[in-house]
């Protein structure tokens, strides 16, 4: 078993590439918990695409709900928020929410 500050020591981040092509880079990928390497769910416990919360392979007004109760929350605070903090500033607020319009209504392949 590895120890995960270990792994964040010895990570290489490249911040322009996008290994699985789904529109996010692997380092926001690694950042938010999802996988760099898969672009689209397989199922509800795969969280592969960023904006789809829910792991349906669409995204729409559900996964936008799910920021919710996490407007103006820190990070800091709670770490699993990390995987609403698109733009990585450490706080959940409407600028991440408004990463998820380019793909609305839109299905991941």
């Amino acid at each position: 078993m590895s120890h995960p500050k270990v792994i964040q020591a010895v990570r290489i981040q490249f911040p322009n590439v996008d290994s699985d092509n789904d529109g996010f880079s692997d380092n926001l990928e690694l950042y938010l918990g999802t996988d760099p390497l898969d672009n689209c769910p397989d199922n509800i416990n795969d969280p592969a695409w960023p904006p789809d919360f829910n792991n349906n392979q669409v995204v729409n007004i559900i996964d936008v709900l799910y920021f919710g109760d996490k407007i103006n929350k820190k990070v800091a605070d709670d770490p699993s928020l990390k995987r609403y903090d698109f733009n990585m500033d450490g706080t959940i607020n409407i600028i991440d929410v408004l990463y998820m319009g380019p793909y609305m209504s839109k299905r991941c392949s």
